[in-house]
This record gives structure tokens, C-alpha cells and sequence, in this order.
């Protein structure tokens, strides 16, 4: 049996920084978590890429999230997603 990976709701990163209007990233963040409980094997980790550097990483592909950590900013950790084109958003997390 799969643990699956719980979906964000707007109410569980409230005080993260999210901004109604970035409902259609927590959307996006959702569909990718739905197709990887669909891909998922009991015991196998999920990595996301942990960018440690002073300055906000550009994402390449549209629909790809990474972990940022802001060594310029107190260490803080913000998840970030590419929605399209030029187009990304930070959720801050810590």
C-alpha cells in the first residue's frame, strides 16, 4: 500500500506568503502531486532540488518546482514553481 503525498490547501500555507491570485500555481503543485502518487513505490524517496544561494533560481521548464534556500535572507526556505514562460512564484515556507 502507497502513502500518498497530501495536496496543499490555500488554508494550509496561509502566512506562507500565498496570495490568492497564485491559486493556479498551488493548482499546478497539486496536479504534479497527483501524478506522482499515481507513479509512487512504497519506499522510495521523492527529492526536490534544494538551491542554497543568494539570489532566487530561474527554473528552465515550465511546470517544475525546487526548494530555495536564501543564504542572503536568514537561511530562509521558499518553494518555487515555474507556471510558464518568464512566469514563476515563491511561496515562502520558513
Amino acid at each position: 500500500m502507497a502513502t500518498d503525498i497530501v495536496a496543499l490547501t490555500a488554508k494550509e500555507v496561509s502566512g506562507t506568503g500565498l496570495h490568492p491570485q497564485h491559486s493556479s500555481a498551488l493548482a499546478k503543485i497539486n496536479e504534479v502531486v497527483a501524478r506522482t502518487n499515481s507513479q509512487y513505490v512504497e519506499g522510495e524517496d521523492i527529492t526536490i532540488k534544494l538551491y542554497s544561494q543568494n539570489a532566487e533560481p530561474t527554473l528552465d521548464a515550465d511546470g517544475k518546482a525546487a526548494l530555495w534556500k536564501d543564504t542572503d535572507d536568514s537561511d530562509k526556505i521558499y518553494l518555487v514553481f515555474r507556471r510558464g514562460s518568464g512566469d514563476q512564484v515563491k511561496i515562502q515556507l520558513t
